[in-house]
């Protein structure tokens, strides 16, 4: 712990206390001002006191995306964790809306077309989001956190970024943007994050809980149930460009239209989502729109990096 005396609630923190939470300078600057971080920051120094600085670095989040949900990938990535060292403290679903997910992503969606973001506004509303709350054993002072080891493991959206051992090379995304996973970078964002997703009383319960498992010593034995509690709320879907076609097909796409979706993967002449839509039956499937959508939209604005740098273990080291 930073302080050798317990915080009052309304401390925010200080250069000690950033030190537990970021190693980006411009994160520091922006969270300082953050509605959400500002607002979660004493809510955690309340409930975990002196355990907020070896909790914040033991513990991280994996939040498994709608199109996780559909294609099953949940169970495979918390395998992929234990296998790497994590231990899965507890889970619980949050459905997002337009203004959360904005929120969430906000020093990084700015790279977004606008196509891109009335997408993103179809697919994250599609289902839950489920968030594995993860203990890393391994993690402690002078070591890297438990996020920031994760957020390694995780891999880019980008697959020429990425190596075979990567989480997201492993769960085998059909594309850049259906990537499955989201992971909270360093402590000062899982702080963040958990104050944009749920209401105080919801807050201040997350972070209790998340202590009593740790004094308890236990894991939450009801992971696997909340997996197949919200697998069976939702039908299996392939996320699969042809297969979607095939089933539009049934369903009265032209010919001259899937040639035009097939032309838009081929030659990278990406579609927007006006054409796009107009292309496509009235009547098709949620998910084979978001699958066909995520393959032939324009990924990023050409030119534009995100708000925040990027954090590796080395900034940590």
């Amino acid at each position: 712990m930073c302080h050798n005396a317990p915080m009052e609630k309304g401390d925010d923190p200080d250069a000690g206390d950033w030190r537990q939470l970021t190693r980006l300078a411009a994160k520091q600057a922006a969270y300082s001002e953050d509605l959400y971080f500002r607002e979660s920051w004493p809510e955690a120094v309340a409930e975990l006191g002196d355990a907020l600085a070896s909790t914040l670095h033991r513990v991280t989040v994996l939040a498994m995306k709608p199109d996780a949900i559909v294609g099953r990938r949940s169970r495979p990535a918390l395998d992929y964790l234990v296998e790497h060292g994590f231990q899965p403290l507890t889970a619980r679903l949050c459905t997002l809306d337009r203004h959360a997910m904005r929120e969430i992503w906000r020093y990084d969606w700015n790279v977004y077309t606008s196509d891109r973001l009335i997408f993103s506004s179809l697919w994250y509303v599609s289902t839950p989001m489920l968030f594995f709350v993860l203990l890393d054993p391994t993690a402690g002072p002078g070591t890297v956190p438990a996020s920031v080891r994760l957020g390694a493991l995780k891999g880019l959206a980008d697959p020429q970024r990425r190596n075979p051992a990567h989480l997201r090379t492993q769960l085998r995304p059909p594309n850049r943007i259906l990537n499955f996973v989201h992971v909270t970078d360093e402590p000062a964002d899982l702080v963040r994050e958990v104050g944009i997703l749920w209401d105080r009383p919801e807050r201040l319960e997350f972070w209790a809980e998340i202590q009593r498992l740790l004094d308890a010593g236990t894991l939450d034995p009801e992971v696997d149930q909340l997996i197949e509690a919200v697998e069976s709320r939702y039908p299996e879907h392939d996320l699969d460009f042809d297969q979607a076609l095939r089933r539009l097909a049934d369903l009265g796409l032209t010919a001259a239209a899937e040639d035009r979706l097939r032309q838009a993967t081929a030659d990278g002449n990406h579609l927007h989502w006006a054409e796009l839509v107009a292309l496509l039956p009235e009547s098709a499937e949620r998910w084979d729109v978001i699958t066909v959508a995520s393959t032939v939209l324009e990924y990023e604005r050409a030119g534009v990096t995100g708000l925040l740098p990027g954090v590796t273990p080395a900034d940590w080291a």
